[in-house]
């Protein structure tokens, strides 16, 4: 087994509820078909792992690796659900006064491959992550351990004015614990300043390899995110 199939290996062990797909310059994580993780495919770049031909290393490579590209960061200053006037929509429903998770990961929007869409009934679209600096796109996550109306808050996110975005689901299924609400917005307005603030973070947590271990193993452990898994 070469390398590159080494790397395959060890992502579908890691994902074992995800679909992976190779298309040779990148890897397409496809969520499974109950919406635990939303609907939307994730694209990562495939890289040339720099650990020698060792499978534990390797696997502690990857593991770095991809943990940092699928975490979801947390809004900490719930900047994004101000952004989207959640909290006007929300009054007068189960969700006011209702402290809602929130979570952001960045990329770029594009069509899925033609493999990353076993299911034919709808076309898919993916998410390639990208920093934030160079991201248009942001799919927001609301995590909540609340089943009440999971329907009703998607819905209301879907009424957010002023932004393009794709459609909002949401997931019975529990992940950890919560469920989750999630969707995809077009970085403009408001969201703009929110996408700079959160550069610093993804930089802790996916930055040089040779540098700030000790503050991406803080940044780890403090924004502990929402992994695709």
């Amino acid at each position: 087994m070469d390398k590159r199939e080494t790397v395959l290996k060890i992502v579908r062990e890691r994902y074992p509820e995800c679909q992976v797909v190779d298309t040779e310059r990148a890897v397409l994580l496809v969520p499974p078909a109950d919406g635990r993780y939303g609907t939307l495919v994730l694209e990562v770049p495939m890289w040339a792992p720099t650990s020698s031909y060792d499978e534990r290393a390797l696997f502690r490579e990857i593991t770095l690796r991809m943990d940092g590209l699928t975490r979801a960061l947390p809004d900490i200053g719930r900047q994004t659900l101000d952004a989207l006037s959640l909290s006007e929509r929300v009054r007068g429903t189960v969700w006011e006064g209702m402290h809602l998770e929130t979570f952001l990961r960045f990329g770029i929007m594009t069509d899925a491959n033609e493999a990353a869409n076993p299911y034919r009934s709808s076309q898919r679209s993916a998410l390639k992550i990208v920093p934030p600096l160079y991201a248009t796109d942001v799919q927001v996550i609301l995590r909540t351990r609340s089943n009440a109306e999971l329907e009703t808050l998607a819905d209301l996110m879907r009424q957010t004015e002023g932004y393009t975005h794709q459609d909002w689901t949401y997931s019975y299924e529990r992940v950890q614990g919560y469920n989750h609400v999630f969707g995809t917005v077009r970085i403009a307005r408001d969201l703009v300043a929110i996408r700079d603030e959160m550069e610093k973070y993804w930089q802790l947590v996916n930055g040089s390899w040779s540098n700030g271990r000790a503050q991406r193993q803080y940044v780890n452990r403090w924004m502990s995110g929402v992994d695709f898994r």
